[in-house]
């Protein structure tokens, strides 16, 4: 649970939630350990306090609470500002790809594939927002008496009533 609710002057205001026996306690700066483990808990922090809903003042707060458990634990204030930057633009990178990728859904437009000469079009349609799809025209629904026939003589060659030669020729 992140988030405080409360209620004043009948208007709900959301806050950052910490446990009232939380100590702010956090891998030491000296430690030995990977820098990225050491910084995953000031990303979770940060991360939180950009991405939830909550009030300026209690962003503001809790930005403070952030920079009192890095001094605590070793940390500058410098090195807490460059990581909220960071993490600012990553969100801000990926909102808006997401926009960009609904924005820029394209079309699909689809073209029966009769031969080489049909993918020419798709050349034409490069710089559009279409994007081109061939469909095959010699399915198995259009061919099916050709395909039954093979059926019917297949049967025939495994039931061993004589030797026979076919020859499936494809519709031009």
């Amino acid at each position: 649970m992140d988030l405080s609710i409360s209620r004043h002057n009948n208007q709900l205001e959301l806050g950052i939630y910490r446990k009232p026996i939380e100590t702010g306690t956090v891998i030491h700066c000296n430690s030995n350990h990977p820098n990225e483990q050491k910084m995953s808990a000031f990303s979770y922090y940060i991360n939180r306090l950009i991405t939830l809903p909550v009030t300026e003042k209690a962003k503001q707060s809790e930005w403070e609470t952030i920079l009192e458990i890095a001094i605590s634990n070793g940390y500058t204030t410098k090195t807490m500002h460059e990581l909220k930057k960071k993490l600012q633009t990553r969100i801000y990178k990926q909102q808006n790809q997401k926009q960009e990728t609904i924005i820029t859904r394209k079309k699909w437009v689809t073209f029966k594939y009769q031969s080489p000469l049909v993918r020419r079009i798709n050349n034409m349609f490069k710089n559009t927002e279409l994007n081109i799809a061939f469909k095959a025209t010699n399915t198995i629904k259009k061919n099916k008496k050709k395909v039954h026939s093979l059926v019917q003589i297949n049967k025939l060659i495994n039931k061993g009533e004589g030797v026979f030669t076919a020859r499936y020729e494809q519709a031009p």
